[in-house]
């Protein structure tokens, strides 16, 4: 096995684990990040506001599934590289809690439109 194959794993899913996880891991999927700055700011508010090992409170948490969720659409409609489905995207989240909350507010959006 090579320097670099232990290095880089390619293959190896990478599970996310919090909120935090899941919003970075999304933004990372933005093409053009000015397009999405108000809501990178949002993240990066969050973010500063955590010591180190500190969990997230519930309204943060709250807050960033609702970037989440902004970020999510962007991908699916505005994203100039690359089409995104809604499965696809929500694939790594194995926090069954995770997802519970996101599907909540999904659902709430929607039923307010």
């Amino acid at each position: 096995m090579g320097l670099l194959s232990l290095l880089f794993k390619p293959d190896e899913p990478t599970q996310v684990t919090t909120m935090l996880d899941l919003v970075m891991q999304t933004a990372n999927l933005v093409s053009r990040p000015r397009d999405v700055d108000v809501l990178l700011d949002k993240i990066r508010v969050v973010s500063s506001q955590l010591k180190p090992g500190e969990s997230l409170s519930p309204e943060q948490e709250k807050q960033l599934a609702l970037v989440y969720l902004q970020l999510e659409q962007y991908l699916m409609t505005k994203e100039p590289l690359r089409e995104f489905k809604q499965e696809e995207l929500r694939q790594k989240i194995h926090d069954e809690r995770l997802k519970a909350m996101l599907t909540e507010l999904t659902a709430g959006s929607s039923n307010k439109a």
